[in-house]
């Protein structure tokens, strides 16, 4: 067992703010599951995971007797920069690179930290990658164009 010089409730605390993260920025929730029970079992928990699309519950100790967490959580985009950035805290935690408590402290950085690109220029990206994708596949002007305007929509 790895980590058992950090209290039992700040590794509770760490595996349910990372699946929250790990939700925020994306994360299906069968993916959620395997992540989190592999989380545990590397930080000492005992526990037994169930995600869906708006919540997270996560069942501490014994079945007998059990602490459950229940986590509304609602639905998020997906952020594969800050995904990363969690994903590489969470290894670091699991490898014994990082300690819990500075992991935990990494781990809200990265949730507070704002988007790297405004909306702005997500819609110029957006709008551009689909008029050159569809240049691509041999598309003419017009419909480069048409490609462009659906890519700003979407």
């Amino acid at each position: 067992m790895i980590h058992h010089d950090t209290p039992h409730e700040l590794r509770r605390t760490f595996l349910l703010e990372c699946g929250a993260a790990l939700h925020q920025f994306g994360t299906p929730t069968h993916r959620m599951e395997t992540a989190l029970a592999s989380l545990a079992m590397r930080l000492g928990l005992t526990a037994q995971v169930l995600c869906t699309p708006t919540s997270m519950i996560v069942a501490f100790g014994p079945m007998h007797d059990q602490q459950v967490s229940l986590l509304r959580l609602e639905p998020g985009a997906i952020h594969l920069e800050k995904l990363s950035a969690v994903d590489a805290v969470v290894t670091e935690v699991i490898n014994a690179r990082l300690r819990v408590p500075e992991g935990l402290e990494r781990l809200r950085e990265i949730i507070a930290a704002p988007l790297r690109f405004g909306p702005g220029a997500i819609a110029l990206a957006t709008c551009s990658s689909a008029g050159a994708i569809s240049v691509f596949f041999g598309a003419t002007l017009t419909e480069a164009g048409a490609s462009a305007a659906a890519g700003m929509l979407v």
